[in-house]
């Protein structure tokens, strides 16, 4: 564990450093019109609004579906693992340049039984959403007749990650077996005993998600699809503005969501930006970027009311416990 705690405090260095680079760059690149935000928030329809935020929240309330799927074994309340599902969204909105993943794998290590668990089941989940993503991508670009070469960057990114997750998904456990052979080989000592017993562990991890998943394929891709056709709904706000055209609303709710892999800023400044900014350069329209402030301000904030609402909840019945 203490091996894991140094590997993330140096990453969460390097997370820092990116961002701050990547943040400056993209806020060099856009521009944001106060005039034209203000006038944005005035015209707004509250009633679609308020379907695009529900559909949202209900995303995050079928991921906790799809988690019960991938640890049907273990004994846990689903009504506190929604809770914390919703707290873990709120944190990685809050906390910059990717450092809530932190919270994800340290507070879901109760539901699953260890870090490991927690660890295997998180790379499992984005190796789902990045396989959703890239296939409803590559499809919409197929079909769509609009001139796309702007996000082609956008799709080849998407391939990329998507092998990284395959590649680490499918041989981690080979790699995992390699090293924990070579150690438990070796003279004993406190650091090969530790090691031993971490790969031990995790091994045991990947085992069980794996076979969970070979049995629930099915089931899985079914659900993480639902989750990303209410994540795509949500973002039907902005059907005037991109002038009813589908396919490029697919486009702007793919982009934003890869754009969550990027070290952003605290309410995704910086990767919510360069995302709406894409969608405008392919719709001709640059001051589509200005509405980025809408999806932060009014999709991400109602995430963060929530999880601040459990927050508040939690810590005053723990004080009435007390």
């Amino acid at each position: 564990m203490s091996d894991f705690l140094q590997n993330w405090h140096f990453k969460k260095y390097l997370y820092i450093t990116l961002g701050i680079i990547f943040i400056y760059y993209t806020l060099g690149v856009v521009d944001l019109d106060k005039n034209k935000i203000t006038n944005i928030l005035k015209d707004l329809n509250y009633f679609n609004l308020f379907i695009a935020v529900t559909l949202y929240l209900l995303s995050h309330t079928v991921r906790v579906l799809r988690l019960v799927i991938l640890n049907p074994l273990a004994n846990y309340s689903i009504r506190n693992l929604w809770r914390e599902q919703y707290k873990a969204n709120g944190v990685n909105i809050l906390l910059p340049f990717k450092l809530g993943e932190a919270y994800r794998l340290i507070y879901f290590r109760s539901f699953f039984g260890s870090y490991f668990n927690s660890f295997v089941t998180l790379i499992c989940e984005r190796f789902l959403d990045l396989l959703i993503i890239f296939t409803i991508l590559s499809i919409s670009i197929y079909l769509s007749p609009l001139e796309l070469s702007a996000l082609n960057y956008v799709l080849f990114g998407s391939l990329i990650l998507l092998l990284i997750m395959a590649l680490i998904y499918y041989s981690i456990e080979e790699l995992t077996l390699i090293i924990h052979k070579i150690f438990v080989e070796k003279k004993t000592t406190r650091l090969n005993s530790l090691t031993v017993k971490s790969t031990g562990n995790f091994l045991n991890a990947i085992k069980k998600i794996k076979k969970i998943l070979n049995q629930k394929y099915t089931s899985c891709l079914a659900i993480s699809f639902l989750i990303w056709t209410l994540e795509i709904s949500a973002f039907f706000i902005f059907f005037e503005i991109l002038d009813g055209k589908i396919d490029l609303i697919i486009f702007l709710a793919l982009a934003v969501s890869l754009s969550s892999l990027l070290p952003n800023g605290p309410m995704g400044l910086g990767g919510i930006q360069l995302a709406f900014y894409s969608i405008g350069i392919v719709a001709n329209n640059p001051d589509i970027v200005n509405y980025s402030v809408v999806y932060s301000l009014f999709i991400f904030g109602s995430g963060l009311l929530i999880s601040g609402a459990l927050f508040i909840h939690d810590y005053f019945i723990k004080n009435k416990d007390a």
